[in-house]
Formats: C-alpha cells, sequence, structure tokens
C-alpha cells in the first residue's frame, strides 16, 4: 500500500510490487506502466538534485570462457537477426533501470531484447526513457558461482517487471529453463531445449555442446568464429569455381564447341 497526500489529505492506494510509503505532502502523483515506477516531485525538476545512474556495477562481466561464448553468441546472432528492422534493441551485459529516481532498482540481464525501441548507443537502459517499455525477451546465462536463491529471485523481478520471455541457460549441463508470458499468467519451462521463441522466431537448443539458436527451417544461426571461417574462405571459394570454369571452357573449345552459343 502506498500513503499519498494530494490536496492536504492522505490517500492510499495499492501499487503492485511495492511496499514502500511515499514521504507525505512530497509526491504529487505517481504513475505505473509495466513495472516501472516513476514518482514525480511537486517540486520543479530544476530544483532537485540530479539522480546518478552508473553505467556500471563493478561485476565481471563472466566468470569463464563458456559462459562468455554463449553470452557473446547471443548478443552477436540475435543482434544480427534482427539488423533489418529498426525497431528491435539488443544488447548485453547492460544494466536496465527500471525505476526513475532509484538507481538501485536495476539488473543487468546477460542478454535483453526490446521491441519498439531503437537500436544504438546506450550507456544503460533506463526505462523510463524507453518509453517505458520492458525489455520482452531476457537471457541469463549460468554461472557456477550463482545461487539457486539469486536465481530464484531473478526468475521473479522479470516476472514482475512484465517480461514476456525470459530464458536461463546451464551451458554446462545442457539444459534451458524459464518462463513465458500467456495473457497475465507467468507459464514456468521446466525445459526449453527445443522450444520455439515466439517472440524471436527462434527454437533453443544446443550443438557440438555449445548453445545454438535454430532458424524455421532448421539451419542454426551461425556463430562469430563460423562466419569469420566462411568469410575467410569465400575468396578461395570463388578463385577454385574460376579455375573449373575456365578449364571447361577450354575443353567446349577443343572439342569444337563455342562455349558462348
Amino acid at each position: 500500500m502506498q500513503r499519498i497526500v494530494i490536496g492536504g489529505r492522505d490517500h492510499v492506494a495499492s501499487l503492485p510490487g511495492s511496499s514502500r510509503f511515499v514521504t507525505p505532502r512530497r509526491v504529487a502523483f505517481i504513475t505505473m506502466s509495466q513495472g516501472t515506477i516513476s514518482k514525480v516531485s511537486g517540486m520543479p525538476r530544476q530544483f532537485l538534485a540530479p539522480v546518478n545512474y552508473p553505467d556500471s556495477d563493478g561485476e565481471p562481466m563472466s566468470d569463464n570462457t563458456l559462459q562468455w561464448d554463449t553470452i557473446a553468441y547471443l548478443i552477436t546472432v540475435i543482434r544480427h537477426w534482427f539488423s533489418p528492422r529498426p525497431d528491435v534493441f539488443v544488447a548485453g551485459n547492460l544494466l536496465w533501470y527500471y525505476e526513475e529516481g532509484n538507481p538501485k532498482a536495476r539488473i543487468g540481464p546477460d542478454c535483453l531484447v526490446s521491441f519498439g525501441r531503437p537500436p544504438g548507443y546506450r550507456g544503460s537502459y533506463m526505462q523510463w526513457v524507453e518509453d517505458g517499455i520492458c525489455p520482452q525477451v531476457v537471457f541469463e546465462v549460468l554461472s557456477p558461482k550463482n545461487t539457486k536463491k539469486e536465481m530464484e529471485a531473478k526468475y521473479e523481478l522479470y516476472a514482475r517487471l512484465g517480461c514476456e520471455e525470459y530464458y536461463l541457460i546451464d551451458p554446462y549441463r545442457r539444459m534451458v529453463g524459464g518462463f513465458h508470458r500467456v495473457g497475465q499468467e507467468i507459464v514456468d519451462i521446466a525445459d526449453a531445449v527445443g522450444q520455439r521463441s515466439a517472440l524471436l522466431h527462434l527454437t533453443l537448443g544446443f550443438r557440438e555442446d555449445f548453445f545454438d539458436l535454430r532458424q524455421d527451417d532448421g539451419h542454426s544461426l551461425l556463430r562469430p568464429d563460423e562466419m569469420a571461417a566462411i568469410a575467410s574462405s569465400a575468396p578461395a571459394q570463388l578463385a577454385t569455381a574460376q579455375a573449373t570454369a575456365g578449364r571447361l571452357r577450354a575443353k567446349l573449345i577443343a572439342a569444337g564447341i563455342d562455349p558462348d552459343a
């Protein structure tokens, strides 16, 4: 419950997901949108002290190469997958601030996808600046140091904030769990391997002991090293094809056949 003072009188209002009280006579109104709580003081903004929202929490981005490779794969291939669209923002290890005026109300998903927001630079994702849009898809990649209590708290927070799909990847045991939202109901996914994301239009799984995202035609989204290998081999493949075509042309001419006829 929240106590709000308007016009000199106390009013009591219920705010889902918040148990804190607004300081009497300091708050003019409270607005909520998809889990974002925006508290606006009755004082003019030019008289308020600026709030600092750090771009870093000082925590390491990953604890080992497998975790980092999985995070890098998610960010790289999903961003490339949606590159033709001007309204999809994809990022990883970016602090997401979900409550204006409260820099402690933050979380840093390993990968987030926000539909309805343009791609581009962000120091952090401040939800009230992003038209109140909650990232619809979030990924976390399990680290050996993560505790069950910690991951349960993240699950509950992502559900409360309004995420549509949440996936927890365990790259060591080749497991994926999470939830998806059906209307206002959160449906738990105990085993998401082979599950198709309705928002990403990709199927989650593993390939060669590595996390994998597949298109509807069954083809995997290639890892950065695979894309680099293809790019580096393209000139050699072109040269081989041209040499083969040249030999075929010479044989046709030797046989008295005009290859251009």
